[in-house]
């Protein structure tokens, strides 16, 4: 999705409108005793959000993070629902569902500004990870209130055995091509 598209994706967002396939419907609305979002793939999922805890536009994306009795705090990204700090099997899921054997192996994380997958990957002593994400924003909403997601790895840029990179990933993708590593 390119930035002209996630800025008028996020207009439609303020204005109350969201584009969900060929209709446009409400962005988000109440039923009952939650709050009714649609996903990017035109599905319907009720939250029971009571607290908008972070609210930011940087250069990229507006990022939300809305806090939910049920599944904590959920990071939204320009409108789409990301991850919540309950989503520990979608991270799982994403890693390979221990499967992959990440030991003394050097990992190259694409996004991940939630620092979920970052935190994993340490937790199972890869060599080196190096995470490349775009948004400061992102890391800096998810580093105060996604905790449960990201542990602390978020805390600083450089660890023992991580880095994070805050950058285009295309510009490192051609750097690790050109001197042909493999990660």
């Amino acid at each position: 999705q390119s930035f002209e598209q996630s800025r008028r994706k996020n207009e439609r967002i303020e204005s109350g409108h969201y584009w969900a396939g060929e209709a446009i419907t409400t962005h988000s609305w109440r039923r009952g005793g939650g709050q009714i979002w649609p996903t990017a793939d035109g599905r319907l999922v009720e939250y029971d959000i009571d607290e908008v805890v972070y609210d930011e536009d940087s250069p990229y994306q507006n990022i939300k993070i809305l806090h939910s009795k049920q599944f904590g705090n959920i990071l939204i990204l320009s409108g789409d629902v990301n991850l919540a700090e309950s989503d520990l099997a979608y991270t799982q899921a994403i890693m390979g569902s221990g499967k992959e054997d990440y030991g003394g192996k050097d990992v190259l994380i694409l996004g991940g500004g939630d620092g979920g997958i970052l935190c994993e990957t340490v937790k199972l002593k890869a060599k080196m990870v190096t995470m490349v994400e775009i948004d400061q924003r992102v890391i800096d909403g998810c580093k105060k209130y996604m905790r449960k997601t990201c542990g602390d790895v978020l805390d600083n840029l450089k660890g023992d055995c991580y880095q994070v990179l805050i950058e285009d990933c295309i510009p490192v993708l051609k750097r690790y091509a050109q001197r042909r590593e493999r990660v």
